[in-house]
């Protein structure tokens, strides 16, 4: 299998590192109440205004860069043994995280209204790449397990 759109091996211990600092952050922000670190940032558009420069605090803006970074470093990286095998698996987990993704917008439309809605279509792609990667590392794992017990 022909797999030129991962990346080197060495991007996932990167991807795992930048999850676990996202969060660490995030738990010490939820729970100690962190003093906020505000800055100004360009905009391209906020409150009906274009090209403008925006107070905004780190937690908002840079924690979901490093976590979805993280989350794609970790899904599109390969295995140091990747074959072909391991790609099916990693288009099952694809598949399955799709499914899974799209199950959760439908009932999200039909169950969830206003602002909350919008909150959990953000978040969506986050839910999307962490059921992904949970689901190719179990399988993984498994598949790993199985073949040792072979040998």
């Amino acid at each position: 299998m022909k797999t030129n759109y991962l990346l080197p091996t060495s991007f996932k211990k990167i991807g795992w590192i930048m999850i676990v600092i996202s969060l660490i952050y995030y738990v010490m922000y939820m729970t100690f109440d962190w003093a906020t670190i505000y800055f100004k940032m360009p905009s391209i558009f906020n409150d009906g205004n274009f090209f403008t420069m925006v107070k905004t605090e780190i937690y908002s803006t840079f924690l979901p860069i490093v976590a979805l970074s993280g989350f794609l470093f970790i899904a599109f990286s390969k295995e140091r043994d990747e074959d072909e095998y391991i790609g099916k698996i990693r288009e099952r987990s694809f598949v399955f995280a799709a499914l899974f993704s799209s199950l959760l917008i439908i009932l999200s439309t039909l169950f969830i209204f206003g602002l909350d809605y919008l909150n959990i279509l953000i978040m969506d792609f986050f839910v999307f790449l962490f059921v992904f990667t949970v689901k190719f590392q179990i399988e993984l794992w498994k598949f790993r397990k199985e073949n040792k017990d072979e040998e």
